[in-house]
């Protein structure tokens, strides 16, 4: 973690310049009265990312981080990154890939997620569902954080491992919802399949 948040830290600095010598009155980082450089960025509601807490630790000197509103999607937070709406975002490489192709003018720096025996992305289902393989969730619905990024990426790669063919797939439904409220829509019956990560899976 330590590695990581040094990493991070220089990223952090790189852009803080970056963004003053491209800002040229047109937006970018921001230096305030006491010397240190403005980062907007977007959070995600309940959950806190790596920049926050690397500023909650201290190890910020020159950087004042900014956050300008909220975002569970990856796609969204990178999208306003390119729209100069924030200076930094995080999403999944096939969504930045998608991005770049557009011809917008991003650039990754650094894998800002990943897996491990504790971090990863959970399906839950509740304790007595009946779904146990990718046939199960034909006619179902699952629950993720945005569409068009790594959880919807993840379910139709695994469902088609299964051997599920494409209109099997394509009947397997796909919903929106918050993390912070994919546990009661999993519970409450709204949805069959929860994908979450982090804090969430706790």
């Amino acid at each position: 973690m330590r590695r990581l948040l040094t990493a991070l830290l220089g990223i952090l600095g790189l852009l803080a310049s970056l963004a003053l010598a491209g800002c040229a009155g047109t937006g970018g980082a921001t230096e305030l009265a006491d010397g240190r450089y403005e980062l907007k960025y977007q959070g995600t509601p309940g959950s806190v990312n790596l920049p926050e807490l690397a500023e909650d630790l201290g190890y910020f000197d020159n950087i004042a981080l900014n956050r300008v509103s909220d975002t569970s999607s990856g796609p969204i937070s990178i999208q306003n990154v390119a729209t100069g709406k924030t200076d930094f975002g995080s999403a999944f490489n096939g969504a930045i890939a998608k991005l770049r192709a557009s011809g917008a003018k991003i650039t990754g720096v650094v894998d800002s997620y990943g897996a491990d025996a504790e971090t990863y992305n959970g399906f839950l289902v509740k304790k007595d569902s009946d779904i146990h393989t990718g046939k199960d969730l034909i006619g179902r619905t699952i629950g993720m954080n945005t569409l068009g990024a790594h959880a919807e990426f993840i379910t139709r790669e695994w469902l088609r491992q299964q051997g599920l063919t494409p209109e099997e797939i394509g009947k397997v439904n796909l919903v929106v919802v918050e993390p912070v409220n994919n546990e009661e829509a999993l519970r409450s019956g709204q949805i069959d399949v929860g994908a979450v990560s982090g804090p969430f899976l706790q």
